[in-house]
């Protein structure tokens, strides 16, 4: 299981989660490689190119298709592959430093607002949901936020913690080891309601940003003509390992709510992942800089 993000971040805790009730199912050794960069391209063109006989899979978050609209790929990330399941949803919230960033969201856009200078967003990556989400979030606030992009979450919530950041858009899972010894805090949440792991915490619509809306989400993917049996035992191998209560209850603890999507379901909702995002970044004029 091929990864474009590095260890230390949400992706990689769920892609390792899944891959070992995976290597139970299958029988076999599942190894997870980590080939960071360009918000998940280049994994996508290495895994593209693989030889397509099941044993070389991509894992695949929203950024595989928001890929197209900032980076040229070798291998088309759509019709490239054959979708094989949605694997889960994750919950993406705005969390900032507590080493200078401020109370408060209303806080710091007010510092920012007299300060532009200040404003200033971390992301996993150039072409991530969250970096788009960023951009959106500056628009909806009418506050200037200069986009840091990182090679992953583990990075950038590095950089975070320590200050050199104060704000940052990415998953739950890459800042709840840190939000109990309160170096990270969560100032909203980015889903159409408050997340039952966050009661206390807004979403950024009941802030004044309704259209500021998201969700991350990781698929697994093969390399284009893998035979279809091989594609149907793999996703069949995926919903055993999520409909498992254990498995279940691992990845709900860290956002993340399991699909186990089927490939025909699954190919259809990256269709129209692609175009929904392709819209976005054309209507907001969103760019790698």
């Amino acid at each position: 299981m091929v990864l474009g993000f590095p260890p230390g971040g949400g992706a990689d805790a769920v892609t390792r989660l899944i891959s070992e009730g995976l290597a139970l199912e299958l029988k076999q050794p599942v190894i997870v490689e980590n080939r960071p960069g360009a918000g998940g391209v280049i994994a996508s063109d290495y895994v593209g190119r693989a030889t397509p006989d099941g044993y070389t899979l991509l894992v695949g978050p929203a950024s595989q298709v928001i890929g197209p609209n900032f980076y040229k790929m070798a291998v088309d990330p759509v019709t490239g592959f054959e979708p094989i399941s949605q694997m889960v949803s994750a919950l993406i919230v705005l969390a900032a430093t507590n080493n200078g960033a401020g109370a408060s969201w209303q806080d710091f856009r007010a510092r920012v607002k007299a300060n532009p200078r200040d404003g200033v967003i971390a992301s996993s990556g150039v072409g991530t949901v969250f970096h788009l989400s960023g951009v959106l979030l500056s628009r909806a606030a009418d506050i200037p936020l200069q986009h840091v992009p990182y090679k992953g979450g583990g990075p950038a919530v590095v950089d975070l913690i320590a200050g050199q950041v104060p704000i940052m858009i990415d998953t739950y899972f890459t800042f709840k080891p840190f939000l109990q010894s309160g170096k990270v805090k969560v100032w909203a949440t980015l889903g159409k309601s408050r997340s039952p792991l966050l009661p206390d915490v807004p979403t950024l619509a009941e802030l004044g940003y309704p259209d500021v809306v998201a969700d991350n989400w990781y698929g697994l993917f093969a390399p284009k003509g893998t035979p279809p049996a091989v594609v149907d035992r793999l996703a069949q191998a995926v919903q055993r390992v999520l409909a498992d209560p254990a498995s279940r209850k691992r990845l709900e603890e860290q956002g993340a709510v399991p699909i186990g999507s089927d490939p025909a379901a699954f190919k259809a909702f990256v269709q129209a992942e692609r175009g929904k995002w392709a819209d976005v970044v054309r209507k907001n004029d969103i760019r790698a800089d």
